[in-house]
């Protein structure tokens, strides 16, 4: 049998302090502890943490501004690592160099069989 959810309103917010209300308050997967959360988008409060989709789960998961704060910590103040830079561009060679011959009697067919060899 599964225990009984505890009451979200219940004791203060982990991060501010402050009482939490009901319907604007959630409990944290990583503490466990209540924090602000707005539950719906045409109200207005306080918030000290976050929510979203777990993708593998398909499940709303909850975080406190503490917890989170304390996992990008670890990751340099991000969730995810940055993306690798790409590596610098070689120089430009510019534009093919072309061999020039001076015009000395040699038709350009003997130019062509002497640069195949």
């Amino acid at each position: 049998m599964t225990q009984p959810l505890p009451d979200v309103e219940d004791g203060p917010c982990t991060v501010c302090g402050e009482q939490t209300e009901a319907g604007a308050a959630a409990i944290c997967n990583g503490c466990g502890k209540t924090y602000h959360l707005v539950l719906t988008q045409n109200t207005e409060g306080k918030d000290c943490g976050e929510v979203w989709l777990n993708e593998e789960f398909l499940a709303l998961e909850f975080g406190c501004a503490r917890c989170l704060a304390e996992q990008r910590g670890e990751q340099g103040g991000q969730l995810d690592p940055p993306p690798a830079a790409p590596p610098p561009a070689p120089p430009d060679p510019g534009p093919p160099q072309r061999i020039r011959v001076k015009h000395q009697g040699i038709s350009a067919r003997d130019i062509v069989r002497r640069k195949r060899r």
